[in-house]
């Protein structure tokens, strides 16, 4: 008698938990549309801008896109635990399919509409790789020369490394290789002025590569969702993995700065979860010496990466105080790391002359001159709200409440610990004053793979349960699209 009691109370503290999340999700979303305290956006010196415009006829396919994800999430969650595997090659392909939908339905109907997704890519003000991109004359001059010509770059790639620039001058070199379709672009026309001056006069590849890579990025972008499965499954179990993935479909941050470079480097935080976790599994720590490299990767495109390389060692670093017998091989591991991110560095340096270093300092001169002003307390509390309002508010609420159980360093909340870790540091470093959610896009995965599996190990959270978060998170999505300006 005792089991049926116990499940029932527990179910009645997880509805409990369910209605206060929904209450205060649709209260933030009311706030939202009214803009009732416009310190929801930011603090003065930086802020999310409001502006409403009436999108709302455009409204429906986001909607039927949103109730499609759900019907074959509730299809496939409600199979038996061992038998989630054998459907995962139709339920991932369908799942990346249906999200890359969901973020060109919630394209659609912004403001700007679809049309965004091009003039986004070659406008240099609010992106500017692809500008910066068009400067290059042959790789080894650019990469010889980066640190000189970041200050001819438009905003955004004057503040990174050049993987950004490079992703798309890789397609402009592709599409070289195909002139069939040269005819087909240069028919194309541009009804915006502005936008139309900028189209004109780019090569026939570079049209084509701006039409490509915008997008590009949303299927990208959703398409890391598999990988994000399969870290859950070496993470937890297949249902935590199923429901980490279709998660991550959901999550504000991710469809909202579309098409954005930034929403494709968490492939390398994923990367690196997996030969991380690998190197655990298998006890061998040559899995890490892969992490590095992955991280190292990273780092050549965004420098908020190396937080994920710190991360990594404070993960190592709190195996090594717990796990006495394996110090030697958590020594190595360390070692490993280390050699991953430095080596590729070392051989830029080496065949390109292109300095990480020199680079990384003149970056954050250009960083310190844009935000110094901004207050430093302010943003303690901020950039902590800001990257956990754009993970979904019922995500926000679990994340904070399964903190509950953290009592002291286990071998199994090691990997909590050291995202909480690095995350403080992150805010306590002074670097992030504003676009947090945006900068800190590859943290993400974790704090998907962390909720959901507590959701699911701690709580028991069933089909429905996740039903109602992830339709609170795409109704958010509607909302911070319509009221709130995170892509012009």
């Amino acid at each position: 008698m005792l089991t049926p009691i116990t499940n029932w109370i527990h179910r009645y503290h997880i509805k409990k938990s369910l209605i206060f999340v929904t209450l205060i999700s649709l209260l933030f979303y009311l706030l939202i549309g009214f803009d009732i305290i416009p310190l929801l956006r930011g603090p003065v010196d930086w802020h999310w801008s409001y502006l409403f415009i009436n999108t709302f006829p455009k409204i429906f396919p986001a909607l039927l896109l949103i109730g499609i994800l759900l019907y074959f999430f509730s299809t496939f969650d409600k199979k038996k635990d061992t038998d989630i595997p054998r459907y995962e090659k139709i339920f991932l392909p369908l799942g990346v399919f249906l999200g890359f939908l969901l973020q060109l339905s919630v394209i659609y109907f912004s403001r700007a509409g679809i049309f965004v997704l091009l003039a986004r890519t070659i406008e240099p003000v609010n992106n500017g790789y692809f500008t910066a991109s068009l400067t290059i004359d042959t790789l080894s001059q650019f990469l010889s020369h980066y640190n000189e010509l970041l200050a001819t770059f438009p905003l955004h790639p004057s503040q990174h490394p050049p993987g950004g620039i490079l992703f798309y001058y890789f397609f402009q070199w592709l599409f070289t290789f195909f002139p069939f379709l040269h005819h087909f672009v240069n028919g194309i026309t541009i009804s915006t002025k502005s936008i139309f001056e900028i189209w004109l006069p780019l090569l026939p590849n570079q049209k084509e590569a701006a039409l490509f890579t915008g997008f590009f990025m949303p299927l990208f972008a959703s398409a890391l969702a598999i990988p994000l499965y399969y870290a859950g499954k070496l993470f937890g179990t297949a249902r935590v993995a199923l429901r980490s993935a279709f998660m991550y479909l959901f999550l504000p941050s991710i469809v909202l700065f579309t098409p954005l470079p930034d929403v494709l480097f968490s492939v390398f935080t994923l990367g690196g979860l997996l030969f991380f976790i690998l190197a655990i599994k298998k006890n061998n720590p040559r899995y890490v010496f892969l992490v590095g490299l992955m991280v190292a990767l990273g780092i050549f495109c965004s420098l908020s990466l190396l937080s994920i390389g710190l991360l990594f060692f404070i993960a190592l670093l709190i195996q090594y105080m717990l796990i006495t017998k394996y110090r030697i091989i958590l020594l190595k591991s360390m070692l490993y790391l280390t050699l991953g991110i430095v080596v590729p560095f070392i051989a830029l340096m080496l065949f390109f002359q292109f300095n990480i270093l020199t680079v990384a300092t003149t970056i954050h001169n250009i960083l310190v001159r844009e935000i110094n002003n901004r207050s430093y307390t302010e943003f303690l509390f901020y950039n902590l709200y800001d990257f956990l309002i754009f993970a979904g508010i019922p995500v926000f609420f679990y994340f904070i409440y399964t903190l509950k159980d953290i009592r002291k360093l286990s071998k199994e909340n090691f990997l909590l610990l050291s995202f909480i870790a690095t995350l403080l540091i992150m805010d306590f470093s002074g670097t992030l004053k504003g676009e947090t959610s945006r900068l800190l896009i590859p943290f993400y995965p974790f704090l998907v793979l962390l909720t959901t599996g507590n959701l699911c190990k701690q709580y028991k959270f069933q089909t429905r349960d996740f039903l109602v978060i992830y339709a609170l998170m795409g109704l958010q999505i509607l909302v911070m699209q319509e009221f709130w300006v995170t892509l012009w």
